[in-house]
């Protein structure tokens, strides 16, 4: 099977448009032809999985859980790409995806994905980012809201867990610079050296771990870095806002509570922690309220800021497709939480 450009152009339009030609054709010579046995397991639940499977064409069956009964969420043509929480950041997979017939695909793997990010990441290579970030996000704001059905058989249906469909992706931002900036000032500016306290922990992410000191400098500057009082609201549930968060010292509150969800959010944040990744990608309202418990420095990301670094900064590397892809494995990490937690709770509703 040799790779079609047209054939991936035509069944993720949400993914290849405004890119060249040219683009799109380089980036499909990057991905490997699967040839796809009918009744074939792409992707065990609970197995370590890090490939993403580009499905043009055929159906999938996905179940959840790894007992005698699984739980069908869905079977069809709607989910053409599955995989994707697994290629940002690799982990135990979050379903079963199952092919019901066989079909041609391609696939892309964590290692080739951090490839096709080392140097100057390509166009294709940060959308691609960018589109899988906000599909995550869409699966984990949508999931919060997640409602339980018992269908004819028996087994429950859990929504929010498949990710969005086309329809969904198509409607979202093709850029974070059409994103407006919202909000007022959080505090004073924190001192001098809490850029360097930045720069050290952003080391110690897996996604950018490989950068080297000018590249996070680069993302450091870019950052608006503040002092809190306790009391502060950094995000207010239902605003409109396109900041993210990351804690450097200190600790927050977060609380998320809406009538008729199952789940109420009430956590402590401590110093490492990103958030409000979900409105950053989405441009939509936030779903969840955090204060400030105590004396606290957080790292302010602006869209406007990360999208320049996407597109080279100052420093001609552009940085921004690595944060991007650190934003999208820290939801990675989130998606899989909740669905264990979705998955708990059903089996409780079933005992």
């Amino acid at each position: 099977m040799s790779s079609s450009p047209n054939r991936l152009v035509t069944a993720f339009p949400w993914l290849f448009d405004e890119l060249d030609p040219e683009e799109v054709a380089s980036f499909v010579e990057q991905l490997e032809p699967r040839q796809v046995a009918a009744g074939s397991t792409l992707i065990r639940h609970g197995e370590p999985c890090d490939t993403l499977y580009l499905l043009p064409e055929g159906a999938v069956a996905v179940s959840l859980g790894d007992g005698e009964h699984p739980i069908d969420l869905d079977e069809g043509d709607s989910l053409r790409l599955v995989g994707d929480l697994g290629v940002i950041r690799p982990g135990p997979a979050s379903a079963t995806v199952r092919a019901v017939e066989a079909m041609d695909g391609y696939a892309l793997t964590h290692a080739s994905l951090v490839e096709l990010l080392s140097g100057a990441p390509s166009r294709p290579a940060a959308r691609l980012l960018l589109r899988l970030a906000q599909r995550i996000a869409l699966r984990v704001r949508d999931g919060s809201a997640v409602r339980f059905e018992s269908d004819a058989v028996g087994h429950g249906h859990l929504r929010g867990l498949l990710g969005p469909t086309d329809v969904n992706l198509g409607e979202l931002p093709t850029a974070l610079s059409s994103m407006p900036r919202h909000g007022k000032g959080l505090g004073k500016r924190a001192p001098k050296d809490a850029e360097q306290r930045l720069i050290e922990m952003l080391r110690k992410e897996p996604e950018l771990s490989m950068l080297g000191d000018t590249a996070l400098v680069a993302i450091a500057r870019t950052v608006e870095i503040c002092s809190c009082e306790p009391g502060t609201v950094l995000i207010e549930q239902g605003a409109v806002a396109d900041g993210a968060y990351y804690l450097l010292d200190g600790s927050a509150a977060v609380t998320a509570r809406s009538e008729g969800s199952h789940f109420v959010v009430d956590r402590r944040l401590e110093p490492g922690h990103l958030f409000g990744q979900i409105a950053f990608l989405l441009a939509g309202e936030r779903t969840a309220t955090v204060e400030v418990s105590e004396p606290s420095t957080v790292a302010v990301f602006y869209s406007a800021a990360i999208t320049w670094l996407v597109d080279g900064g100052a420093a001609g590397a552009p940085t921004g497709a690595h944060v991007l892809h650190w934003m999208a494995g820290e939801l990675a990490d989130d998606a899989r939480a909740q669905n264990d937690r979705l998955l708990q709770a059903w089996s409780s509703r079933k005992a």
